[in-house]
């Protein structure tokens, strides 16, 4: 099988993060999804990262069920435990940032 080369962008439409402010964050409200939720291909949320919901956010800063998500931060590619270049689908209901 011989695979075509095209920019993701023209495939797909790329979204970078949203930047919550530190204060933000609490223990219970929405989750955020950060690189430390990508794990072994799936999204964990049990990390205890959330904002309030009357924060208001985007609806492009939406996570929907089959979104994929990729790590373009972090430690060095090449380090068995990097995190860049992890990738994950959303395989959940609820809302997420």
């Amino acid at each position: 099988m011989k695979w075509e080369t095209v920019e993701i962008g023209k495939i797909a439409k790329v979204i970078s993060g949203y930047a919550f402010k530190s204060n933000d964050f609490q223990l219970d409200g929405i989750p955020v999804i950060k690189i430390k939720n990508i794990k072994n291909e799936n999204v964990v949320l049990n990390e205890g990262d959330c904002v309030d919901s009357s924060i208001e956010v985007h609806p492009r800063f939406h996570l929907s069920f089959g979104d994929i998500l990729i790590s373009l931060t972090g430690s060095h590619i090449s380090l068995p435990s990097s995190v860049v270049g992890r990738v994950a689908k959303y395989r959940h209901a609820s809302i997420s940032y």
